[in-house]
């Protein structure tokens, strides 16, 4: 009878518990990594992330559509190869000589401004009283 009630899982049990990588969570983060279906045992020099990692892999499998063009689907790749530019100008080619010394022209009046700076008022035209 005691080892009938030993049986329940409770907190702090020693029970094999599920975890990554091996499996799957059911939430989005176990959807989003798949588990661990190769060697548990594989060490950081083990894998190759470089194929799997690089920018041309992730251009190359982007996930189209076959189906036509529907929300969030792809008819035709994002970016083709017959598009892209492969060299680059250097910066002399499009750029203008900023080293060299220019001249620039006087202006008639300091900072554009040709006003008088104190306007002298003359007798004024109408009498006063008094």
């Amino acid at each position: 009878m005691a080892s009938e009630t030993m049986n329940r899982v409770s907190f702090g049990s020693t029970q094999e518990r599920k975890l990554l990588p091996h499996h799957c969570a059911p939430d989005r983060l176990g959807v989003e990594v798949p588990p661990l279906r190769e060697r548990p045992h594989l060490g950081p020099g083990c894998y190759n992330n470089h194929t799997v990692s690089s920018f041309l892999y992730q251009l190359e499998k982007r996930p189209e559509s076959r189906k036509g063009y529907t929300m969030g689907a792809r008819t035709t790749g994002r970016f083709l190869p017959s598009t892209a530019q492969t060299e680059t100008p250097s910066p002399a080619e499009y750029q203008a000589e900023w080293c060299r010394e220019r001249v620039f022209p006087p202006y008639p009046a300091p900072f554009c401004s040709s006003t008088a700076r104190f306007q002298h008022h003359g007798p004024l035209e109408c009498p006063t009283p008094g």
